[in-house]
Parts: C-alpha cells; structure tokens; sequence
C-alpha cells in the first residue's frame, strides 16, 4: 500500500534505560484516569469503554518530575519530527499534547483516526515503553476496507510517526495478559 510509507519507525531515539526511569516513574507516582473519546455531538468527551478502554495521564506542571519527564519527551518528539520531515516535509509547528497511556488486560482502543475537528491534528506518535504484555500491538487499517494491513509489534524505546488524518486509521488489539505503557503525542 503506497501510504505505508509515511508510517514511519524509529528504533534506538530513546534509550532503553531512560525507557526504564519513565516505567519506574510511571507505576510509582503517576495517578491515571479513564481515557476519553469525542462524544456523538463532536464536542464533548465521554468516557466510552466500548469504543476505548485504557487509561491516561497528561505530563503537565504538576510537579517537578512531570515536567521534567513531560520535557524529555518533547525533546524526543521534536528529535523524531525532524526525522520524519527530511523524508517528508509537513506543516507541523509544535507539539500539541504529551500523554502516557496505561492498557491493563482486556485493555483496547477500536480503530479511529486521530485528526478531528475538536482537535485538529498533523502528525500522531507512539513510543512504547514495555513489551512484557500481550497483545495491545498497534494495527493500522486500510481507509477504505477497514482491514488490517500493518501491525506494529512493541519494543521499549520503538517510536512511530504517522499522519493524524483519515487516511491512517488505526487501533490498539486488546491486551491479554500485563500492563502496555506507551506514550502518545501529537503535533499541530
């Protein structure tokens, strides 16, 4: 499939041992909520545990270590943009939200895009941040099928850049055993 290229995989741009400080950091001092999703009206966000459930955090300035963990990975983001734009220019400006996002067992996310209008968005990524779960891979559907064409098998420190829109609508498979930790990000 000709848009398969503009998925693109970046092993080895976040170091498997600050992977395992951010895990650490992760399962002692972070407090997760249920995740949402865009309500029927394209406004509101509901948590809908038939359409998405995981939980999430969002690094912000609640304390020093959320800062200091939210930074980092803006830096690991922008160092992954840059990348992803030499072999394909974007309008992408700036990095829009930094989560982490927490898959427990039974844990899914049904196939969706990541571009909307309440939240317009240019370029989605994921940087796992364990492989010692199963299932929860990362699968990408044909926009017009719907069939899986590509799936993404985690690795601690595996980024993937993609374009947010309709064309690259993807899911998460349900986690059957452990906990999948990734962080999600997207730039505007």
């Amino acid at each position: 499939m000709e848009i398969d290229k503009f998925i693109k995989i970046y092993d080895g741009v976040f170091k498997v041992e600050r992977v395992a400080s951010l895990v650490k950091y992760i399962c002692n001092k972070v407090k997760f909520k249920d995740a949402e999703v865009i309500g029927a009206d394209n406004k509101t966000d509901i948590v809908n545990k038939n359409i998405r459930n995981t939980q999430t955090y969002s690094f912000n300035p609640k304390s020093l270590s959320s800062i200091h963990w939210g930074q980092y990975l803006r830096h690991i983001i922008v160092k992954i943009f840059k990348m992803y734009n030499m072999d394909h220019p974007t309008q992408a400006e700036k990095v829009q939200a930094i989560e982490v996002l927490k898959y427990e067992k039974g844990g899914f996310y049904k196939m969706h895009s990541d571009h909307h209008g309440k939240m317009p968005r240019t370029l989605s990524v994921i940087i796992f941040l364990n492989n010692d779960y199963e299932g929860g891979e990362l699968n990408f559907h044909d926009p017009v099928t719907n069939e899986i064409y590509k799936t993404i098998k985690p690795f601690p420190g595996r980024c993937i850049m993609w374009p947010s829109n309709f064309m690259y609508p993807h899911s998460v498979s349900p986690v059957t055993k452990g906990t999948r930790y990734a962080v999600v990000s997207w730039l505007t």
